[in-house]
């Protein structure tokens, strides 16, 4: 085998490229790569599940607000309702009030004429109880003066005085005129409640403007007498039509 001898001008200087060095820096580039997208991702996925409780947080907070929204609108509407009620109450209470006062008033109205009418009631009564017992003097006087007389009216006339269920009134009855019937009563109701005497009943009936001729004579004479004798003869007149009527 022939030998060959190396020429060194063919032979390549030796150079050091450091790959050794580059292949650590690139595991090392490779390493910190990783860890970089490793923190990355790990952020990447913290933040979504920081934005998904934040966005379940906001839910529940939009819940609760509407909740409340709900709740104060419900309340809202209850003051509304409340604020109604105390309105129509307040006007209702008003208007009583006035109703009331305006009662009042005419309670006081009223009161004021009705001590007025009863000042003068008062007057009238003791002016009517005067009267009365003037009356009560007079007639008693009369009487007493007529006594004979009347003896003679009640025994031989069937005259009878007696009471007409109503106070100051007094109720004459005649009998013995009818001479077909000497017990039939012809009777009259004299009112002394007035200043003037009054007829306010005569049974059987007198032509009413004959009976009150009779009692304007009795007021202006005050002689009862005359006018117990002008009452009986209009009954005994009354009679003789009576009697002249059933012979025709």
């Amino acid at each position: 085998m022939p030998i060959h001898h190396t020429n060194p001008a063919l032979t390549l200087p030796a150079v050091n490229f450091g790959f050794d060095e580059l292949r650590d820096q690139m595991n090392r580039f490779t390493l910190r790569f990783d860890e970089f997208i490793e923190k990355g991702r790990n952020r990447l996925l913290e933040e979504k599940n920081e934005f998904a409780r934040n966005m379940a947080e906001d839910k529940e907070s939009a819940r609760e607000m509407r909740s409340q929204m709900e709740y104060f609108k419900e309340k809202e509407r209850e003051v509304q309702e409340q604020s109604h009620r105390e309105s129509t109450e307040v006007a209702d209470a008003q208007s009583t009030i006035t109703t009331m006062t305006r009662t009042h008033n005419t309670l006081l109205t009223t009161q004021h004429s009705l001590n007025t009418h009863l000042s003068t009631l008062t007057s009238n009564l003791s002016s009517l109880r005067q009267h009365h017992l003037n009356q009560r003097n007079n007639l008693t006087a009369l009487s007493t003066h007529n006594m004979p007389e009347l003896n003679f009216w009640e025994s031989s006339l069937g005259l009878r005085i007696e009471g007409a269920g109503v106070a100051d009134h007094l109720k004459i009855v005649f009998t013995h005129i009818d001479e077909r019937d000497w017990e039939r009563e012809f009777s009259f109701v004299v009112s002394l409640g007035a200043r003037e005497y009054l007829v306010v009943m005569c049974r059987p009936k007198l032509k009413e403007e004959w009976v009150g001729g009779v009692v304007e004579r009795l007021n202006g004479s005050r002689g009862f007498g005359g006018f117990l004798k002008e009452m009986r003869g209009g009954f005994v007149e009354l009679v003789k039509h009576e009697v002249e009527g059933s012979k025709k």
